[in-house]
């Protein structure tokens, strides 16, 4: 029972150490830096050294025979970590450090135990060099390095990777370029016009998500040798967002981004309520990244503007989108609006035609009104009389008798009152009153 009561005792006393982190170190690009780790000396001496990652990676360990134990070691760290064996009995369990690269920055956890004590401290790990330069991928990037200008100048620059990669080399007043690595060739430079002025600096182009890391200037002269430490970083910020609407899903992506973006929805105006979206993303073979989002719409909420961020620690971009009418009550709409547009244009040229056959038959009424009406007379207490024929063609003056029998069908005589009467007759008989 007591045992279990120890054990979680020391439990709690680790957690509650790790949680307030006892010290931070910061550590030279490219150089030796010590891990500071102190402890009660005692029997039965064990150290471990890890780096807190996900499933705690191992750097160092030393047990009581006196003997390194590299069984578990992480081969990042191979032939790079070491104690101070001369000092350990005096409770000295610091870890040196050498070659310190970028992936170096972190948590540490030194942990160490004896028969009578437990001891657990937590530091953290800073990388600092001589500069940091940001390059674009695929534009061109220069990696600055200065020197006291000297005589017999030879200058080295190498990528701080596992195999250390020949970058650029410059000696006998000449590039040496035959131990390049051959990720580099044809891509680095160097301004040989200003190496009398101190200049070492190199220019790299067509910037690469692999030329990402530590590298090192070394120069010498005859006077005097020196180092410079840049650290690299490589980004490719999104350049365009593309946003469409699918049914009743809003997707938006933007492809070639480094490092791996972070995508974020949100709402104009701003609305308490949530909407499921699914994020996806793709590791090109480039080492860049695509992104996709889909955004499922809710059936109630029409005016609002959707807003898509697609983010990285230096870059941010977004794009908007309002969101569109129902499908199926678009196409509705279209059909109403093209029914009533084809009841509108039938109804016009109805309109326009029989217009036209009206005027058509008036203009033909007018014509025959005006061939078969003929002023015959003005009578004496009446006023003009107008006579009206029964398709006559025309009318025909009386002629003077020269005794003959009558010969028109027709005859036109003055009555008592001043008028005129039509007469209809036989061929051949006489006119009747």
């Amino acid at each position: 029972m007591m045992n279990k009561l120890f054990s979680v005792l020391f439990f709690l006393i680790d957690v509650w150490i790790l949680s307030r982190g006892d010290a931070e170190v910061s550590c030279q690009l490219g150089q030796s830096c010590i891990l500071p780790c102190r402890f009660t000396p005692g029997d039965d001496l064990e150290i471990h050294w890890f780096k807190m990652t996900p499933t705690l990676t191992e750097v160092n360990s030393f047990c009581y025979n006196d003997k390194d134990q590299w069984g578990h070691l992480d081969q990042k760290f191979g032939g790079r970590t070491s104690l101070f064996k001369d000092q350990i009995s005096k409770g000295n369990a610091s870890l040196q450090l050498t070659g310190v690269m970028v992936q170096d920055e972190g948590r540490y956890q030194c942990h160490t135990s004896t028969v009578t004590n437990k001891n657990t401290s937590l530091l953290t790990v800073r990388i600092v060099c001589d500069a940091e330069v940001s390059c674009q991928f695929g534009q061109s990037c220069i990696l600055p390095c200065r020197f006291t200008p000297g005589d017999d100048l030879v200058i080295h620059w190498i990528q701080l990777t596992t195999t250390q990669a020949g970058f650029h080399s410059y000696y006998d007043n000449k590039d040496q370029l035959e131990v390049q690595d051959k990720r580099f060739r044809g891509r680095t430079s160097l301004f040989q016009e200003q190496m009398s002025k101190g200049n070492a600096s190199l220019q790299l182009t067509g910037v690469k998500v692999q030329d990402e890391g530590p590298y090192r200037c070394l120069t010498s002269t005859i006077t005097e040798t020196g180092e410079f430490y840049i650290d690299m970083k490589v980004y490719a910020p999104p350049q365009k967002i593309n946003m469409k609407q699918t049914e009743n899903q809003i997707i938006c992506s933007s492809d070639g981004i480094y490092p791996e973006p972070d995508l974020s929805w949100s709402i104009s105006p701003p609305s308490s309520r949530t909407f499921q979206n699914t994020t996806r993303v793709q590791e090109t073979e480039e080492l860049l990244y695509n992104i996709s989002s889909s955004l499922t719409l809710s059936d109630r909420e029409d005016d609002l503007d959707y807003i898509c961020t697609i983010s990285t620690p230096s870059n941010q971009r977004r794009a908007s989108w309002r969101r569109g009418h129902n499908p199926h009550v678009t196409i509705i709409i279209v059909l109403t609006v093209i029914g009533i547009s084809a009841v509108v244009i039938a109804l016009v040229f109805f309109c326009r035609r029989r217009r036209r056959n009206a005027q058509r038959k008036a203009a033909e009424v007018s014509s025959v009104a005006s061939n078969t009406e003929i002023i015959l007379g003005v009578g004496k207490n009446e006023g003009p009389s107008v006579i009206r024929g029964e398709s006559l063609g025309s009318v025909m003056a009386p002629e003077e008798s020269d005794g003959s029998a009558a010969t028109p069908d027709e005859t036109l005589d003055l009555d008592e009152a001043g008028g005129l009467t039509l007469a209809r007759g036989v061929a051949g008989g006489s006119a009747v009153a």
